[in-house]
């Protein structure tokens, strides 16, 4: 059974990537969301960055327990014209 992230690895020593992608990938939100994940190995390219689009296009809503690391983004309603 999938459940919540924080839920499905409590307690689970996060020693390697196979670990925290199977983790990631068991779970799931109450309203049906379904994770997947995968490993991008090698990291990200020196100067890779979220275009200004796609970031126009996301909203970023801070959590009030450390907003740095807990936020919600998702899309933004849409606008005529576009």
């Amino acid at each position: 059974m999938k459940q919540a992230l924080s839920l499905n690895w409590a307690g689970v020593p996060l020693r390697t990537f196979e670990t925290i992608v199977r983790y990631i990938a068991g779970t799931a939100t109450a309203p049906g969301l379904q994770v997947t994940a995968h490993l991008k190995r090698g990291g990200n390219e020196t100067g890779e960055r979220v275009s200004d689009e796609d970031m126009r296009r996301l909203s970023l809503a801070p959590h009030e327990v450390c907003p740095a690391w807990n936020y919600t983004l998702s899309p933004r309603a849409s606008c005529e014209g576009e």
